[in-house]
């Protein structure tokens, strides 16, 4: 994800790419070894500069973006296969 479009903080952009796996707060936090209210407190921040309201969202809003830049079926295809992947 390109940290340009929503002037995101690092920290954003680890939250998102957690949340787009699929990721609980709990996990999120666990995995970036944070509290659960920092994590809420980073999505109320991301929601908030990407105009969005809940993880869903932020979600379909990224794969549109995604998708205005002419990201190839074949890349699409794999970026689905690898966040399918790591939420085993």
């Amino acid at each position: 994800m390109n940290k340009q479009h929503f002037d995101l903080t690092e920290r954003e952009i680890h939250v998102t790419r957690e949340t787009l796996k699929g990721k609980s707060t709990k996990q999120i936090a666990d995995t970036l070894f944070i509290t659960q209210h920092t994590v809420k407190a980073h999505l109320k921040s991301i929601f908030l500069k990407t105009g969005t309201k809940r993880r869903v969202e932020l979600i379909s809003k990224l794969f549109a973006i995604i998708l205005e830049n002419n990201i190839s079926n074949q890349q699409l295809t794999n970026a689905i296969n690898t966040l399918i992947q790591s939420k085993k």
